[in-house]
């Protein structure tokens, strides 16, 4: 590994930086310099203005009026020059200081790295279908309007409402004879009979997997039991559930909500793994139930893709010196994902919403990293973080892809381990649109 001062042609103003994406080396020729975003993350951390350039010039010449370009480089094992190279204004000593310690110590982590990439995504197939339910909607022409919140990656709800989808709450906000599309985690009876009142061309991107366990608390409300769901209470579909039986339907996530339910033990209960919720969490919740309610019924079918999305991240973090996961800090999938890695493994880990949040301290003794995106993820964020590490060194990549799926039921998984339960097969079958 060489570290050198060069100069560079390129006009570089005082108290800023210029970080190269691709350096010309007098001796090289062509450096790759694929960590010039998280280089550049760190010197932005001190203050000091950044500015990229895709390939930034360079010279053994000696001239002090020239900016100074401090590079650091070595050779890969296919003979390919990397590394990364930082110019500042000529005469600028406190930023040229900067740069020769964040040089130094983002050289300090380079290393062999082996890097897991989660397989499993951040939204299930029933999710993904009411995407492209939508995006065919609008290729109709014509105003397309989404009830409720799109549960998606953020980039795809973006990409839907830049080409013209409106989320609504309110049907009154549809104009008579426009196209209102239903999301995956379905509607109340009462706003689909609403919608087909108005005449409006209703899409129902309802999950098929979603409407069924939506039939059985129909089916459930309608023989009298108090309805217990086990899920996250700002989860979509658990607001839908509790809908279709709002005086009936008790909502519960850990077994001290299960102790405080006001239910008589002789009274009618059945209860409902929310689709969405990881069917290890919901195991020690069925118990609880099925002890002070003997006689509990139970849905037939449930929803598998949280759980294999869980055991990725589980193992993940049980194999991972670091876990990244890709998403901002403010969303609550992100949240989720990383506190559920804190609790079962011993891998650090931090939530990165671009690549240049990764940060030095996490990176020397961490010999195997792991990344898993969340629903807000920004494109590409992974691959970036892939591209960033396998400049600090050589890189190996897996990916760690959930179980092929299965059936199973609610009563096969009743006092079985979580990791024995086969996955669902979700149903593929496409809405047929209604007016």
């Amino acid at each position: 590994m060489e570290h050198e001062r060069l100069t560079t042609t390129t006009p570089v103003n005082p108290g800023e930086v210029v970080v190269a994406q691709g350096l010309s080396h007098p001796v090289l020729g062509s450096v790759r310099c694929a960590s010039a975003a998280v280089v550049g993350g760190a010197l932005a951390r001190r203050g000091i203005r950044v500015r990229y350039h895709r390939a930034l010039n360079s010279s053994a010449r000696v001239d002090q009026r020239l900016p100074v370009v401090r590079v650091t480089s070595w050779l890969d094992a296919t003979g390919r020059a990397r590394g990364f190279g930082v110019a500042s204004a000529a005469g600028d000593t406190a930023t040229a200081t900067a740069v020769a310690e964040v040089m130094r110590e983002w050289s300090s982590a380079l290393r062999t790295r082996r890097l897991l990439v989660a397989g499993a995504p951040p939204t299930c197939h029933g999710a993904r279908r009411a995407v492209r339910l939508v995006g065919r909607a609008l290729a109709g022409g014509g105003a397309v309007y989404v009830w409720g919140r799109m549960v998606a990656e953020s980039a795809a709800v973006e990409d839907l409402r830049r080409r013209g989808a409106m989320v609504v709450t309110d049907l009154d906000l549809v104009p008579c004879g426009a196209t209102v599309v239903f999301p995956a985690h379905g509607v109340e009876p009462a706003v689909r009979a609403e919608a087909v009142l108005r005449g409006l061309t209703v899409v129902d991107a309802t999950c098929p997997l979603a409407a069924d366990i939506l039939a059985e608390a129909r089916r459930f409300a309608a023989r009298g039991d108090t309805i217990v769901v086990i899920g996250r209470a700002d989860h979509a579909v658990v607001s839908t559930l509790t809908g279709l039986a709002p005086h009936d339907t008790r909502v519960v996530q850990t077994v001290d909500d299960v102790l405080r339910l006001d239910i008589d033990v002789a009274d009618p209960v059945s209860y409902l793994v929310a689709p969405g919720f990881p069917l290890d969490e919901a195991a020690d919740v069925i118990a609880m139930l099925r002890a002070t309610w003997p006689t509990v019924r139970a849905q037939h079918g449930l929803c598998h893709a949280a759980t294999e999305r869980a055991e990725v991240v589980d193992g993940l973090a049980a194999a991972c010196d670091l876990l990244l996961v890709a998403g901002s800090d403010d969303c609550r999938d992100a949240v989720t994902i990383a506190e559920r890695a804190r609790a079962v493994g011993q891998a650090d880990v931090h939530v990165v919403a671009r690549v240049e949040d990764l940060r030095l301290a996490w990176l020397p003794r961490a010999s195997t990293v792991g990344v898993t995106p969340a629903l807000s993820a920004a494109p590409g964020t992974v691959d970036g973080i892939a591209e960033a590490l396998s400049a600090l060194g050589p890189l190996s990549v897996a990916h760690r892809d959930p179980d092929i799926p299965s059936q199973a039921t609610a009563d096969d998984y009743h006092g079985r381990d979580a990791r024995s339960v086969p996955s669902e097969v979700h149903p593929t079958t496409e809405p047929v649109m209604t007016s």
